[in-house]
C-alpha cells in the first residue's frame, strides 16, 4: 500500500474502505457578507477599509485539520500572498483566527486553543462539546458526494459591550466517522465538511487518508480557562482608556 491514498471529495470512497485511522482534511474560507453589516450611511471610513480589506484577502488564507484515532489539531496553512504587510491582510488574518491553533481530544474530552494574545502567549483550556451539545436537525444536503446533517450550537462571546450569543452552524459527514471539525469544534457523530462561525464559512477542498500522523499537543503558552482569558481581555481593554 502506498504511503498515502489522495482522495478528492467528488470520489465516494469511505474510511472504511481503507481501515485508515488518520486523515487530513484542508479547508478554505470565505465570507457570508459584510464584517460591519450595517446601513452604507451608518459606516465609518475604518469600517469600509475592514470590510473591503476582507473581502480582498478572505482567499489568501487556508486550513488544514490533522486527525488520528484520538486527537486533531487545526490551524492555517502558509500560502502565497504579496501583501503579507497590508492592513487588509492583517485584518483578515485577525478575525478568522489564522495565527491560533486549535487542538481536541476525544479520550480526555481536552480542548486547547494556543493563542497569542496582549503581548503574550496563552493556552485556553475547555473541555470539547460532546452530541448533547449540539442540536441535530433534519437538514441535509451534499457535500461533495457526501450527505450531511445539520447541526447547531451556540457560541458565547464576551466584551466591553456585553455577553454575546451567536449560533455556529456545521454540515456533518456521519460516513467519515471521526468527531472532529474546524476551529476545536467536533463531538458530532461524524467530521464536520463546512462550518459556519458569525460571517465566516469554512469550507472542506480536500481529504488525503494517511498511514501515520503524529499530532504535537500545544504547550507554547500560559495555560488559562476559558473564563479566565476573558477576564484578561476585558482587563487590557479597560486599561486602554
Amino acid at each position: 500500500m502506498k504511503n498515502y491514498i489522495y482522495i478528492i471529495l467528488s470520489l465516494t470512497i469511505s474510511l472504511s474502505a481503507f481501515g485508515q485511522k488518520n486523515l487530513t482534511v484542508n479547508y478554505s474560507v470565505e465570507t457570508s457578507g459584510d464584517f460591519f453589516q450595517k446601513e452604507e450611511n451608518d459606516l465609518d471610513d475604518l469600517d469600509k477599509k475592514i470590510n473591503e480589506g476582507i473581502k480582498n484577502h478572505i482567499s489568501d488564507f487556508k486550513f488544514t485539520l490533522k486527525i488520528n484515532e484520538t486527537e486533531s489539531l487545526f490551524e492555517s496553512v502558509k500560502t502565497m500572498s504579496n501583501d503579507h504587510n497590508s492592513f487588509g491582510y492583517k485584518i483578515t488574518q485577525s478575525v478568522i483566527q489564522s495565527k491560533k491553533k486549535f487542538y481536541a481530544n476525544i479520550n480526555t474530552r481536552e480542548s486547547l486553543t494556543e493563542t497569542e494574545s496582549y503581548g503574550q502567549k496563552f493556552i485556553i483550556v475547555d473541555t470539547l462539546r460532546t452530541s448533547k451539545d449540539w442540536v441535530i436537525g433534519n437538514e441535509t444536503k451534499k457535500i461533495g458526494d457526501y450527505q450531511c446533517i445539520k447541526a447547531t450550537t451556540k457560541k458565547t462571546v464576551i466584551n466591553t459591550e456585553g455577553e454575546f450569543i451567536t449560533d455556529i452552524v456545521v454540515w456533518f459527514a456521519p460516513e467519515i466517522s471521526f468527531s472532529f471539525g474546524p476551529l476545536g469544534y467536533g463531538g458530532l457523530p461524524g467530521l464536520i465538511l463546512e462550518l459556519q462561525d458569525d460571517i465566516f464559512v469554512y469550507k472542506v477542498n480536500e481529504l488525503n487518508y494517511v498511514e501515520n500522523l503524529k499530532i504535537k499537543k500545544p504547550n507554547s503558552g500560559k495555560k488559562v480557562t476559558k473564563k479566565e482569558f476573558l477576564e484578561i481581555g476585558l482587563k487590557a481593554i479597560e486599561n486602554r482608556f
